[in-house]
């Protein structure tokens, strides 16, 4: 949800110890199937960094910090979620060398690559840290979003059918999806077949996207890193066209994942309560993907693609599922405290394939980011005790537990990424599966959390629980949704609602 930037840095990384954790257990059940290993994946943060911290160019966390890809490999993580992001010093290199040339600033069809930032040196850091991975027989997944170019959100967003009448197109899109992200899958194609496109276009931090705007002024800024949904829908179309330009280049198969919507307890979805299944449909981004699937084929091509390709313009569904957090004992109600958020994304992106492909093509779910937090950062320094750890490091580790053994047992398809490997708790980041040693100015050393040895056990034993079910002796659980254009009485604005019932 937030990407770990300078903070980590900070980081000094000693060697590291992975702990036997024990967390307290639901009753007893039939032991079910264990998570496959290949699920298994992990972020820790930006690849390289140009700040003034840095010793000189670019520097990547691998050479700074050593102890990250052991550890990596360690925890027996099969997949690293990789941020193509461009630089401080290269983006204002690309804007003097834009300035020189006499290029508009938002270099609408007529720019390199290089002239966005990625020049020679930037592809050269990311290729000695992709090298580092493939050596350690890591997968990686390509992550290209609002950080691979600098750009405001309002040259993001201009052009949407939502705002501004058009169909979603503009210069921050084309400059993204056809200039940037063909560079990289030619360059980087034989190492990276998994591209993530977008990160949380959903989520909005300023002002509603969709609602009224009081007195017919002009728009504020939603804030975050939201994109229209037209506008997102015409990034995976340009996406999809250069991945399938690459391969008839000569690079191998690519797989184009949408970037991860953002999956959270938003709206009070109590089992009990009558709203339940409107806010499950909110919880798990049900407006925006139903938003950004439709203006794919209203305003983006969507319709061309699948008439030729027989294929939508994805391969994969993301979401970063950060439900239930700080829900005490939740290995206690596996479906409710987590199963029902999964299953019913599931259901919504299984609809929608059947609706446009037929029966039998659902898509695989990327869950390209995970996390229980632990928050010891916002307890002051001199009230921090062991028994807080005692009291919150158990939680993230049967969150950890729950949510795996969830997803394999759901079989949504593909690897499920945790956030992150380490605690940033000067960005109030505190998801790690290690964390340094409170109140030191460095963060060194760093001690493994309960988590740490939960993520290693990862497909070695069985889950003791059946997600789907409620208590061991309830009937399995499934989700169906209903989805309506329009809102529903809820004064947002928002163009679709929805029911997501457990039954």
């Amino acid at each position: 949800m937030r990407h770990t930037g300078p903070g980590l840095h900070g980081l000094l990384i000693g060697g590291v110890s992975l702990f036997a954790a024990s967390g307290c257990r639901p009753a007893e059940v039939a032991p079910v199937a264990a998570a496959p290993t290949e699920i298994k994946g992990i972020q820790s943060g930006w690849v390289l960094d140009d700040s003034p911290g840095a010793d000189s160019g670019f520097q990547l966390v691998f050479d700074r910090y050593p102890a990250i890809l052991p550890t990596i490999a360690e925890l027996g993580a099969e997949w690293y979620r990789f941020e193509f992001r461009v630089t401080p010093k290269a983006a204002e290199r690309a804007r003097r060398r834009r300035e020189a040339l006499g290029l508009p600033l938002e270099c609408e069809g007529r720019c390199a690559a290089e002239d966005l930032g990625w020049d020679a040196d930037l592809l050269a850091a990311y290729g000695r840290a992709l090298d580092d991975l493939r050596e350690r027989h890591i997968n990686v997944l390509g992550l290209v979003s609002n950080g691979t170019i600098a750009a405001s959100q309002a040259e993001q967003i201009a052009g949407s059918a939502e705002a501004d009448g058009g169909d979603g197109d503009n210069a921050y899109i084309q400059n993204l999806g056809s200039v940037v992200l063909p560079m990289l899958l030619r360059r980087f194609g034989d190492r990276i077949h998994a591209w993530e496109i977008g990160n949380e276009p959903d989520v909005w931090t300023q002002a509603s996207p969709y609602g009224a705007v009081p007195g017919g002024g002009p728009r504020p800024l939603p804030g975050g890193s939201f994109i229209y949904p037209s506008n997102f829908a015409q990034l995976l179309r340009r996406a999809f066209y250069a991945a399938r330009a690459a391969e008839e280049e000569g690079v191998p198969p690519v797989t184009i994942v949408s970037g991860g919507l953002l999956s959270m307890n938003a709206w009070s979805d109590d089992p009990a309560s009558p709203g339940a299944g409107a806010g499950l449909f909110h919880n798990a981004a049900g407006v925006y993907l139903q938003t950004f699937v439709r203006a794919g084929f209203a305003s983006a091509g969507w319709g061309r693609i699948v008439q030729q390709f027989h294929r939508l313009p994805v391969d994969g569904w993301g979401v970063h599922l950060y439900v239930s957090q700080d829900t005490p004992d939740i290995l206690r109600d596996p479906w409710n405290n987590f199963g029902r958020y999964a299953a019913a994304f599931q259901a919504m992106t299984g609809a929608v394939a059947e609706e446009y492909l037929g029966a039998g093509h659902a898509l695989p779910i990327w869950v390209t980011e995970l996390g229980f937090g632990t928050p010891v950062a916002r307890v002051p320094l001199d009230d921090r005790t062991d028994s807080l750890r005692a009291r919150y490091w158990p939680y993230e580790a049967d969150g950890l537990e729950l949510a795996y053994d969830c997803l394999a047992q759901l079989q949504t398809g593909a690897p499920v990424f945790w956030f992150t490997l380490f605690d940033v708790p000067n960005a109030d980041i505190e998801s790690g599966l290690f964390t340094p040693v409170w109140g030191t100015a460095t963060f060194a050393p760093l001690t493994p959390k309960p988590a740490a040895a939960r993520y290693r056990q990862i497909g070695v034993q069985p889950a003791s629980f059946d997600c789907r079910r409620t208590a061991p002796e309830t009937p399995r659980r499934r989700v169906r949704c209903k989805v309506q254009p329009a809102a529903a009485g809820t004064g947002t604005g928002e163009p679709f609602s929805g029911q997501c019932e457990s039954h």
